[in-house]
Formats: structure tokens, sequence, C-alpha cells
């Protein structure tokens, strides 16, 4: 067979959406290549920065005999003044150190591992709201997205991929259910709240997901039943899941003290809630070209790299811009684009646990807190695949070869 027929043949699959499992086999694994081409290179990594105090100088994590302290103790250890509450992370390191006998090798395997699960779950949530090619596409960005080093090729970025790959899960199960408008299934609420709750025990970010599985009825979910009866139907699950939420609060309250728990960082340090918001402001385009285009990456983002500005600073007028314009581009999509304004939604609710708006972190900016949001990028830009394939299928064949090449150079 000629390329330029494998391009007509790439092109035809691409824009079909074939309900059969076994016509997805061969993207699923293509995404999977990717991710592990992507990161293979960090199994060769050691333990680094935050590895060195949450792992490898942590007595809990060599004690497997005694994991169940891991619910009665905080992530962080002691010693490091900061708290958090992640126990299902602990137990994972447990296991993994006893099981590689402290080698790093073993840590960055599972993380790998993970990786590509989780760029075939992007895949999967993508395909409820896209045709497949379209779906490809995003799972494809995902998987090669150079945001996503921090969370790979460290090991404590673990806890990002465990979490990740139960809310991704979760809202692609709840899209997957309601497709065509059947209501949830009370077996698939069962499995999202078991999800909800495992993914907030690995990391926190994951209580989120009540907004996120709202916003996903709102925008993306087509059902021609009154909206009375809709909400009805979310609001049970929602407080389903608003109990687990705050079992998980209440417990992480009692062990840390505290509800955040999180050391702040310097240059937050006695900031009120306006002037972080500033803050972020300033640092708005820099998040938004690390989702965009990360053509470079850096190991900290301290005043050193980035600025600070706690008040109104000529500096904020792109970042308000910037703001201004993402907001405009969310309200005008909702009738005729709806999947971009629910991108745009999905990266603005999974980057409000660490934006320093509720609560101040310790970190500024850092590629590992951007692993959720990139999914939202993603689907927005998989959703102009449906766009431009009947345009591409017109060109002649040399231009198609030139576009498929182009996309391969860019992956």
């Amino acid at each position: 067979m000629s390329l330029a027929a494998q391009v007509d043949r790439a092109v035809n699959a691409f824009s079909a959406d074939e309900a059969d499992p076994r016509s997805h086999q061969g993207p699923v694994l293509a995404i999977v290549a990717l991710a592990l081409l992507a990161c293979a290179t960090s199994l060769g990594n050691g333990f680094a920065y935050d590895d060195r105090w949450i792992i490898v100088d942590n007595p809990n994590v060599h004690d497997l005999t005694h994991w169940f302290k891991a619910f009665n103790d905080t992530y962080w250890p002691s010693i490091r003044n900061a708290a958090l509450y992640r126990p299902f992370t602990i137990v994972a390191y447990q296991l993994q150190w006893a099981a590689g006998g402290g080698t790093p090798l073993l840590f960055h395997t599972i993380n790998v591992m993970l990786y590509a699960g989780v760029s075939a779950l992007v895949y999967f949530l993508a395909l409820q709201l896209l045709p497949r090619g379209g779906a490809w596409v995003a799972a494809a960005l995902f998987a090669v997205h150079p945001v996503h080093v921090e969370a790979v090729g460290n090991v404590v970025g673990q806890a990002e991929l465990w979490s990740g790959a139960a809310l991704i899960g979760a809202v692609g199960l709840y899209l997957r259910a309601r497709r065509g408008g059947v209501p949830l299934d009370r077996q698939t609420g069962i499995i999202i709240g078991g999800l909800y709750f495992g993914g907030m025990m690995f990391k926190e970010n994951a209580i989120v997901l009540p907004a996120l599985l709202m916003g996903a009825e709102a925008l993306v979910v087509t059902d021609e039943r009154p909206w009375r009866v809709r909400v009805d139907e979310l609001a049970r699950l929602v407080v389903w899941l608003g109990l687990l939420a705050a079992l998980f609060l209440a417990v992480r309250v009692l062990v840390t003290g505290e509800i955040g728990g999180d050391v702040e960082h310097g240059a937050l340090r006695n900031l009120g809630a306006g002037e972080r918001a500033w803050v972020m402001l300033g640092l708005a385009p820099e998040l938004a070209r690390l989702l965009i285009w990360p053509a470079r990456l850096y190991a900290d983002y301290s005043p050193q790299q980035v600025q600070v500005h706690p008040s109104p600073h000529p500096d904020h007028a792109s970042g308000a811009l910037l703001l201004l314009c993402i907001v405009v581009l969310a309200i005008v999509s909702v009738r005729r684009f709806p999947l971009v304004s629910f991108a745009i939604v999905w990266s603005a609710i999974t980057y409000l646990p660490v934006a320093n708006l509720l609560i101040p972190t310790g970190i500024l900016i850092a590629e590992r807190t951007l692993f959720l949001p990139s999914v939202g990028a993603v689907l927005a830009a998989g959703s102009l695949v449906p766009w431009c394939l009947p345009r591409i299928a017109g060109l002649r064949r040399e231009w198609r070869l030139v576009m498929a090449g182009a996309f391969a150079v860019l992956l």
C-alpha cells in the first residue's frame, strides 16, 4: 500500500465513530506507545527533591508491617513542618519500597506505567465527547505533553497520577452512563463514589469531582428531559459525593489539624486573599504558556524566575486580558462549541485547589499541578478535529500527506 493510500485510510478511520470496542485497540495501543516513548527515559532517574523527605528519609515508608499508621499520620514527616494527608499514596510507596528493596527503578517504573494508563483514560474520556479521531488527537497530545515531566519523572509526582486516574475515570464513566440522556444507574454511581474517595485519599485535588460533573451535565450531556428532573438526579449524586468529601475533610483535619496543611510559599506569607489573587493574575500568562506551548520548563518557579506583584501593577494587564478572552470564549462557545466551554471549565476547576485563592499553598507555579488542567487543554485541541477532517479530506493527497507529517512531527 502506498504512503498516500495509508494517509487516506487514516483520515477515513479518524472520521469514523465506531461502537465496536475492538476498533479502539489500535488507537489505545498507539496512545500507550506515545506515552512510553515520551517518559521511558525517566526510568534511569534516582530520588530527587521531595523524594528524599517523603520516601528516602521517611521511616513510615520503610515499615510495611505497620501500614495502617499511614491513615493516622501526615503525608510529610513532622520534621518538615508541612502536613497534608495522602494515606493511599504512602501505602503505595510502602509497597513499592518493600517490593523493590528501596531502589528508585521500581518507583519510576510504576510512574511510567501509571502515566500510560492515564493517557489511555484520557482517550476513554475524550471518546465520550468526540469522534474517534478527535479523541485520539486529544489523548496523543496529552501523552506527549512536556508539562507532565515533573509528575512522571519525579517519584512523588505519583500522587498526581493516582488521583488523576481516579478523577478522569470517574468523569468518563459519568459521561458514558449519561450518553443519549439515559439516567445514571446506581452501580455506576457507586463506582464513581469509590473512585472519588480513593482519589482524595491519594491526593486532595480530586475533591473537585462534583464540580466537574455539574459542568459536564450543564455543557456536554444531551438530555431532552426537563432541567428540573436532571437537576434532581444530579443533586442526589452530588449529595452523596459531598458526604464522602466531608468525611475525608473531617479525617484530614483530625490528623493534620487544618484543612490545608501545607507550608505557604514565602512570597505568599502574610498576604490576604485579595493580594494572592493579584499575585496569581500576574502569573496567568506563564500558566497558559505551560499548557499551550511548554518550550521552556523549570524545576522551580520562584520569584527569581517569575515576577510577584501582590497589588495592582502594569504587568497584570496581560494576565487580565488573557482571562477576559478566555471567559468570553467560554461564554460564546456554550451554544456552538460546548466542548470548548467544558474544556475551559475543566482546566479552571482542576487548577482551583492550587491557585492560592482559597488557601495559600507552598507553590506559586509547579508543573505537576498542571497535570489535570492539561486535560482541558487537549480536549479543546481535539474539538478542532471534527471541523478539520472534512476539509482535509477534500485536499489533494500531497497536502494530506504534508499535514499528517506535520502532526507527527509535532508529537
